[in-house]
C-alpha cells in the first residue's frame, strides 16, 4: 500500500476536491483522510449534510485516548464507494487542539493498511508554519504533492511551500521522488513547465479547470449526462495511475539500493 498526502499553499484552489476526486477514481482500494486542520468539507459538500462526524477523526482520537494499543483505523472510517472509504475530519477548526495527540501515531496506522492491500490519500490542506503537527505524515509519506493554481499569486505561495517541502523530502541523491505538483487549471494563464520551473518540482499530473464538473465533489451538484467521461473525471483516472506508477517506482529503487 502507499500513503499519498495532498497539501496547498494560501488560496490554492481545489485540494479536498481533487483528494475526492482521486479517492472516487482509484485503482485499488484506498481511504480518504480528512486531515485538514480547517476542519471536515465533505460531508457537507459532497454529501450534502448526510453524514455526521460521530465517526472520523474525533471518535479515532478518544478510541486512542482509552485503548492505545487496541483501537483500528477502519472501525471509524465511513464507506464511500464500493472500493473507498473516508476517515471524515474535525468539525471545526476549533477542535484542531483535541487531535493533536493522533498525528504522530496515524501514520503508523495508516501503514499497517499494507496487509489488506489499501491505499491511504491524506488532505492536509494549508500546512501551518513550521513546526506543525502533521509534518509527520507529510515525512512518513511516499509521495507528497503540492496542488496549486496557475495564477501568479498561486504560483509564488507555492514555490514557498515547495521549499518547505522538498526541505523534508529525500534527498536528491536517492533518486526517488517524493514530491510532486499537481497543478489546477493549466494555462490558466501559465502553463505546468513554467509552474514546475518555479517551484523546482515535477508535475505528477494536471487537474484541468473545470468548475461545473467539479461542483459534483466540492457541493454535491447532480452530475450532467456526460460527467463520467468529462475532462475532470479523465484526470482524476489518468493522476492516479501516474501517482501510483511513480510509487512503484519509488519502491523498486529502495529494492535496488538495498540488494546491492
Amino acid at each position: 500500500m502507499a500513503v499519498i498526502t495532498l497539501t496547498h499553499a494560501t488560496g490554492a484552489p481545489g485540494t479536498t476536491t481533487s483528494a475526492l476526486g482521486l479517492t472516487m477514481y482509484w485503482p485499488r482500494p484506498v481511504i480518504l483522510v480528512e486531515a485538514d486542520l480547517s476542519g471536515a468539507s465533505i460531508p457537507a459538500g459532497y454529501k450534502r449534510g448526510e453524514w455526521d462526524l460521530s465517526r472520523g477523526l474525533t471518535s479515532l482520537t478518544v478510541a486512542q485516548y482509552q485503548s492505545p494499543h487496541q483501537w483500528t483505523l477502519r472501525d471509524h472510517t465511513v464507506p464511500l464507494t464500493g472500493h473507498a472509504e473516508v476517515l471524515l475530519g474535525i468539525p471545526s477548526s476549533s477542535a484542531a487542539k483535541s487531535v493533536r495527540s493522533l498525528w504522530p501515531v496515524l501514520i503508523t496506522a495508516l501503514k499497517s493498511l499494507d496487509e489488506s492491500g489499501v491505499d491511504a490519500i491524506v488532505d492536509l490542506g494549508r500546512l501551518t508554519p513550521e513546526p506543525d503537527d502533521r509534518d509527520g505524515l507529510v515525512n512518513g509519506a511516499d509521495l507528497s504533492i503540492l496542488v496549486t493554481g496557475t495564477r501568479l499569486p498561486d504560483i509564488y505561495a507555492a514555490r514557498h511551500h515547495a521549499r518547505r517541502l522538498t526541505a523534508h523530502g529525500p534527498g536528491t541523491d536517492s533518486g526517488l521522488t517524493g514530491m510532486s505538483l499537481l497543478p489546477v487549471g493549466p494555462g490558466r494563464p501559465y502553463a505546468t513547465r513554467e509552474v514546475s520551473k518555479v517551484t523546482g518540482l515535477s508535475a505528477i499530473a494536471e487537474v484541468p479547470w473545470d468548475p461545473v464538473n467539479a461542483e459534483v465533489y466540492s457541493v454535491g451538484a447532480q452530475p450532467g449526462r456526460k460527467h463520467a467521461t468529462s475532462s475532470l473525471v479523465r484526470s482524476y483516472e489518468a493522476a492516479g495511475v501516474q501517482i501510483r506508477t511513480q510509487i512503484e517506482s519509488n519502491e523498486q529503487l529502495l529494492r535496488g539500493g538495498l540488494a546491492r
